[in-house]
């Protein structure tokens, strides 16, 4: 009998008892039927699924068939430890800043500006496309941080103030993530939700650190995607 996993760009997360599910391709978040729940949870739990119940869960559009039993996750359980936001010191205003500054504003302008026009899986392409580049090497969490990323940080944090301050989780997160990634392969936007009521969120963060914003923004979200 055929093994079934998650597609690529979907996430779930049970949470609350209520299942929840993120699919990149349909740009939405939802909430899956008690009778798709159930499966669901079967599915996390590893047990064996007759033929029929497999067979609902590759209907759902959710799951594809996999000759392996695979992960019983849709994200990276990670949790984050700490924070980096950019602010914590003075930063000192050289040429780097200034480039650094720059591309923030080119990034979060045209993810700003995209976000109604482009779909999800495309802005995700472009915000990943260089950390994927740098990952084709041997892609490592680093143990310091570089001096780049943190002028990088810095300089994104001032740029930020510049954009809407309301529903500007994406298009900040796609951004940073497009920057952070010309000096690592391994971070990541992770997207988050909070069962009742429902919210969603996603953030940047490398290994158990969240780039860009506050760790008390983060940490009453459940993880249920992370991309790359």
């Amino acid at each position: 009998m055929p093994f079934v996993d998650l597609r690529a760009g979907v996430g779930l997360c049970d949470y609350q008892d209520r299942a929840l599910a993120l699919d990149i391709d349909r740009d939405r978040y939802f909430e899956l039927k008690p009778e798709l729940t159930g499966l669901v949870r079967r599915w996390l739990e590893g047990f064996e699924l007759t033929f029929s119940q497999t067979e609902a869960l590759t209907k759902s559009g959710l799951f594809g068939v996999s000759e392996t039993a695979g992960l019983r996750h849709g994200h990276d359980r990670r949790l984050a430890e700490r924070a980096i936001v950019g602010t914590e010191a003075p930063v000192e205003i050289g040429v780097r800043f200034v480039l650094d500054y720059a591309r923030a504003l080119v990034w979060l302008s045209f993810f700003h500006w995209s976000m109604r026009r482009r779909s999800l899986r495309f802005l995700l392409k472009i915000a990943n496309a260089r950390a994927q580049y740098r990952a084709q090497g041997t892609a490592r969490i680093p143990r310091t941080f570089p001096p780049g990323l943190m002028i990088c940080l810095s300089a994104f944090s001032r740029a930020s103030l510049l954009f809407p301050r309301t529903s500007r989780c994406l298009p900040d997160a796609l951004a940073l993530q497009r920057l952070a990634s010309r000096h690592t392969a391994c971070s990541k936007i992770v997207f988050g939700v909070q069962a009742d009521p429902f919210q969603a969120h996603c953030w940047v963060q490398l290994d158990k650190v969240v780039l860009g914003q506050g760790l008390d923004v983060v940490t009453g979200f459940r993880p249920i995607l992370t991309s790359p």
